[in-house]
């Protein structure tokens, strides 16, 4: 995301927020704000938040449930561990795919809305490096 698309977002999201907490007159602080040392809580000075996780067991035959008026299709086969997902301005999707470091550009050439290719749009011949 580009530095104007964050700015508008932060902007936007405080608005939404002045708004939801009616704050009307606010007024804002020129100085900086000054945190000290001794400003801060001693460490240890609190309990610490834990959430242990749990380990649930697969059922011996696991059902995807699907409700009515659904259906489900295989989108892409063939991709080693993908991760991360973005659409470009083409509408092709790159995925990054970190256990067989690289990054893959899916292309739906005939406009069905699922990829017809999948080209390898970056890896290590080209200085990636665990994407």
């Amino acid at each position: 995301m580009s530095s104007p698309s964050i700015f508008h977002l932060v902007s936007l999201l405080f608005l939404l927020l002045c708004h939801r907490i009616n704050c009307k007159n606010v007024t804002f602080v020129t100085q900086p704000i000054r945190i000290t040392i001794a400003d801060l809580p001693r460490p240890n000075a609190s309990s610490s938040a834990s959430k242990s996780p749990r380990i649930i067991t697969v059922p011996a035959n696991p059902l995807l449930y699907i409700p009515d008026g659904f259906t489900v299709k295989l989108y892409m086969s063939g991709l080693t561990s993908p991760r991360y997902l973005i659409y470009t301005p083409t509408n092709d999707i790159l995925v990054s795919e970190s256990s067989a470091n690289r990054i893959s550009c899916l292309v739906d050439n005939d406009q069905d809305g699922y990829p017809d290719q999948r080209l390898t749009f970056a890896d290590s011949s080209n200085g990636l490096n665990y994407p």
